[in-house]
């Protein structure tokens, strides 16, 4: 059962994050840096990117899987056309570690309280969470901003027609 739980989870972050590496590679390098196309405070596609990789690094490797994660969530909403490289490849370096990563919890202890660094958990008051609690936080989390990304980047294509 642990092993099967842990396999979904692990199942569902590559995938959302796999889309985020097919939709980047997909577009090109003026797309991934031009600005929102609605006047709200949308990123461009690459910033949103670089969201989404924060919020894992945090939230499965950091909190839920205990290992060493820092984090500047000011830096990730914005990214420019001379960081596209890094996000990219800190997006594959991301897939890959996720599953040894996975592999290393202990699922004894999934249901354990803790209350997350600042600089891990975002935005808000910090509450209580488990490191289940963590892991499916982040796979919600990087929906919307998958959300988010294909939206963007339709609406993007659309306007470069």
């Amino acid at each position: 059962m642990a092993n099967e739980e842990l396999r979904v989870y692990e199942t569902h972050t590559l995938w959302l994050l796999g889309e985020f590496d097919a939709n980047l590679r997909a577009m090109s390098p003026e797309l991934l840096v031009a600005p929102s196309p609605v006047h709200l405070e949308g990123n461009n596609l690459l910033a949103i990117a670089k969201h989404a990789v924060g919020v894992t690094r945090a939230y499965l490797l950091g909190m839920a899987c205990g290992q060493p994660a820092t984090r500047d969530r000011s830096t990730e909403f914005t990214a420019t056309a001379a960081e596209s490289a890094a996000v990219l490849a800190s997006l594959e370096e991301l897939l890959s570690q996720i599953p040894k990563a996975l592999a290393t919890i202990d699922f004894s202890l999934l249901d354990v309280p803790f209350v997350p660094e600042r600089s891990l958990y975002g935005t808000g008051e910090l509450r209580e969470m488990t490191p289940r609690d963590a892991i499916v936080n982040n796979i919600r989390h990087l929906g919307i901003h998958l959300g988010e990304l294909r939206l963007t980047r339709s609406l993007l294509e659309a306007r470069h027609v």
